[in-house]
């Protein structure tokens, strides 16, 4: 099926919780980053445009899937050498 044609709930349902932040987000900056780079080929002045700003909070919110997402394999890889070593 195709990408476009596909609800996003069923793109979305079966995901985990971080995947699913995950998508959501790259979704979010990629559109943000369409809408810049527009800015920039129509001659608008972006240096203080919002956009910039909400691709800031964007990253500030990749960060922190990024960190839990390390956090929870961290835990994941503890939780299987305390299984092995039982």
């Amino acid at each position: 099926r195709r990408l476009q044609r596909a609800p996003w709930a069923e793109l979305c349902g079966g995901l985990p919780p971080l995947e699913s932040a995950r998508l959501h987000l790259m979704v979010a900056y990629t559109i943000n980053t369409l809408f810049y780079m527009y800015l920039k080929t129509q001659g608008i002045p972006s240096a203080n445009h919002p956009v910039l700003a909400e691709l800031e909070r964007i990253k500030g919110y990749i960060r922190k899937v990024r960190a839990a997402s390390q956090e929870a394999e961290a835990s994941q890889r503890q939780a299987s050498l305390n299984a092995s070593a039982a």
